[in-house]
């Protein structure tokens, strides 16, 4: 049976972390998030890192990018727009970044929507 922190894509799986855990590795991803030079590269993994996390019930999608495009504005770069066409490539590139641990086809979906 699929629990609470499952999530069903095509043929795979992909569980998100245990809610209990989700205030260390918030406080992981800020301290990370922190730390070193703002990169466009970090901006694009901190959206990954956040939704990966999966801290709220809704709106993860929405915050992660919001994250993103707030550290592409303090680069000066443009803000990333989801295609409304795009929904399930983007959805797809996260999805196999979480379960291959690998940021690879976010970053080619990213490239090819801004």
């Amino acid at each position: 049976m699929t629990s609470i922190v499952d999530f069903i894509w095509p043929h795979e799986l992909y569980r998100f972390p245990d809610p209990g855990k989700v205030p260390d590795l918030m406080a992981d991803f800020v301290d990370w998030l922190n730390a070193g030079e703002l990169l466009e590269s970090k901006a694009l993994e901190s959206h990954l890192r956040l939704v990966t996390i999966h801290p709220f019930a809704d709106g993860n999608g929405r915050t992660a990018r919001l994250l993103k495009n707030i550290l592409r504005q303090r680069l000066r770069k443009p803000a990333f727009k989801l295609p409304r066409t795009g929904w399930t490539e983007y959805c797809s590139a996260i999805r196999a970044c979480q379960i291959r641990s690998n940021i690879q086809p976010f970053s080619d979906f990213a490239d090819v929507t801004t």
